[in-house]
């Protein structure tokens, strides 16, 4: 159901390419949420902020669900333990990238895995156990099909 915001954000984001739907929908909300501030106080537009926050994360969950799944890629010295940990205790794949250090001009295997939001704690557990110095960057994805990505049954 799309109501007038919403419209109103495809009709900008489609006539400009600098503004997506959700940025268009955030800073109606932020001119909405400054005039209520300004009429009805802060107090009541801080309730409307957290309001609008939390139907906001609560229509994710139920179109995403629980399993948000996040994109770890690790650079390191200690990439064959790093990756065996990962696949022998996570049960999750791990990919193996050849490249080399941009600076260093150096040869290195880059590490790259798809996990759960609630096992990015586990891989960086793993990672700091066994090389504190390494290189790890995540970045939620939108959508994960195939390889040996695991989900929850529903029950």
């Amino acid at each position: 159901m799309l109501d007038g915001t919403e419209i109103a954000a495809l009709v900008v984001s489609k006539r400009s390419h600098l503004f997506r739907v959700g940025d268009v929908i955030l800073v109606f909300n932020v001119v909405l949420f400054l005039a209520a501030m300004s009429a009805l106080g802060v107090e009541p537009a801080l309730y409307s902020i957290l309001t609008y926050v939390t139907a906001a994360r609560t229509l994710d969950f139920v179109i995403y669900g629980l399993e948000e799944f996040t994109a770890i890629t690790i650079v390191s010295a200690q990439n064959p333990a790093i990756r065996d940990r990962i696949t022998r205790e996570l049960g999750r794949g791990v990919t193996v990238y050849k490249g080399y250090g941009g600076l260093s001009g150096a040869e290195q295997d880059i590490l790259y895995c798809v996990v759960t939001r609630l096992e990015i704690g586990k891989v960086k557990t793993i990672v700091a156990a066994l090389d504190a110095s390494a290189f790890v960057v995540s970045h939620p994805l939108a959508d994960v099909s195939g390889g040996t990505v695991k989900r929850a049954a529903l029950h």
